[in-house]
């Protein structure tokens, strides 16, 4: 007997497209605490500035999830279409879903092993672009003031 069929593409994909979407809605959804904390009168306080590192990382995540969730569906559709025999039955249903825990669990495991160290290369990034940024808001501020 075979453990693996190509219908177990599409519960994997399923599985990492449903990992995605929970982190990209993760960073779309943000807690009372982090919406209290970017009320500030004096621009980006460095709580608001790490709340929108972690959404960026989150929805990184997120879309590599979806897009390789989607891959493994069409490839899957495709062996289908192509005439690829499948089998079915109880036990084709539990190691589909063994497949699906298991993709569910590298997806976690490699949010936790990752996520840190892109928090850390994104917050350098901003940190390097930060002088830049504020050249552009002084040259807008002063069209601004110039045009008024």
């Amino acid at each position: 007997m075979n453990y693996l069929s190509l219908t177990d593409l599409f519960l994997v994909g399923l599985a990492l497209d449903i990992c995605g979407a929970v982190l990209l809605a993760k960073g779309l959804l943000l807690s009372p605490r982090a919406i209290a904390s970017l009320n500030t009168f004096w621009g980006i306080n460095q709580g608001a500035l790490t709340d929108r590192i972690q959404n960026r990382v989150y929805a990184e995540f997120g879309m590599v999830y979806l897009a390789t969730g989607f891959a493994l569906q069409a490839v899957g559709y495709g062996l289908e279409i192509g005439g690829v025999d499948t089998e079915i039955g109880t036990c084709r249903l539990i190691v589909a879903l063994a497949l699906a825990a298991g993709a569910a669990g590298a997806g976690w495991a490699i949010w936790e092993l990752r996520h840190g160290p892109r928090m850390e290369a994104l917050r350098a990034s901003v940190e390097q672009e930060r002088d830049a940024a504020r050249a552009e808001i002084r040259a807008a501020e002063a069209e601004q003031s110039d045009g008024s």
